[in-house]
């Protein structure tokens, strides 16, 4: 009885052995592609010739005419890499700039492509509907400064933009649903202020006071010198405050420029009065 179970876990135990050993993995990766710990690669340390890389570099470009770019882009795009990864990443790029001859070459094909119609459209598509953190508006804010100073640039661009064609762009950008402003009325407008313009005037601001103030500035805008359509300005947006020192002469066009930007206008007028009186 004794002798017939030690024959019964010895045939066990041989048969657990058979198993262990039939589902030792033959190959290097599991399932999912990935090394068995412990396991190295069988191409590690050695390097591809350049015969070989040239063949892999025609079935990358086969591969990539083949398929459908923006599918492709769709798939990776959400998907987060490791920290590892970009540490990589991060080194191999450093290592590529670091190549004074490769950089050149590069910097060249950036500037070469970046200059074509379709790699800009393609850029502000993608750039399209994303918010801009404070940081990167004011970066762009002082880069267009810049180049505004420099009068080649600004005389340049005063040309190009007084072409029939901008004219042309401008007017149907600004007709109908294509201006921004389109439907933003009372309380949607951006430059809404309560509904201040609604307020009425003081009794003191009457035709009496704008003719004393019109002939004090000897009927003439105060900002562009025009001698018609003129309208009497509170200087400080108070209707209330209708004193003459808060009052100033100005055209109809002076007068609607005058509404934006309030802060600016407030301290100019103010100035030019104190030097005038």
């Amino acid at each position: 009885m004794l002798i017939s179970n030690i024959s019964q876990t010895q045939t066990v135990t041989s048969k657990k052995e058979k198993l262990v050993k039939d589902e030792k993995p033959t190959d290097r990766r599991n399932s999912k592609g990935r090394f068995f710990i412990g396991m190295k690669g069988a191409f590690k340390g050695k390097k591809h010739t350049e015969e070989t890389k040239q063949k892999m570099k025609e079935k990358r470009k086969k591969y990539f005419e083949r398929i459908d770019i923006n599918e492709y882009k769709k798939y990776h795009i959400g998907k987060k890499q490791s920290e590892t990864c970009k540490k990589k990443h991060s080194l191999l790029t450093k290592k590529m700039w670091n190549n004074k001859e490769w950089a050149e070459k590069r910097k060249r094909d950036i500037l070469r492509i970046s200059k074509t119609s379709a790699y800009r459209k393609a850029v502000s598509e993608s750039l399209k509907g994303k918010p801009k953190s404070k940081a990167h508006i004011k970066k762009v804010s002082e880069a267009i400064k810049k180049k505004w100073q420099n009068p080649e640039y600004k005389a340049k661009m005063l040309k190009a933009n007084n072409t029939k064609k901008m004219k042309r762009i401008r007017s149907q950008n600004s007709s109908g649903k294509n201006n921004a402003m389109y439907g933003k009325n009372g309380r949607l407008s951006p430059n809404w202020n309560g509904g201040i313009s609604f307020e009425p005037y003081s009794p003191e601001f009457n035709k009496r006071l704008k003719e004393t103030i019109k002939k004090r500035d000897n009927y003439t805008c105060r900002l562009c010198g025009e001698k018609q359509f003129l309208h009497t300005h509170h200087i400080d947006y108070n209707k209330k405050n209708s004193i003459e020192s808060n009052l100033i002469t100005l055209c109809r066009k002076c007068n609607g420029k005058a509404n934006f930007n309030r802060n600016f206008w407030t301290e100019k007028f103010r100035i030019m009065l104190e030097a005038s009186y």
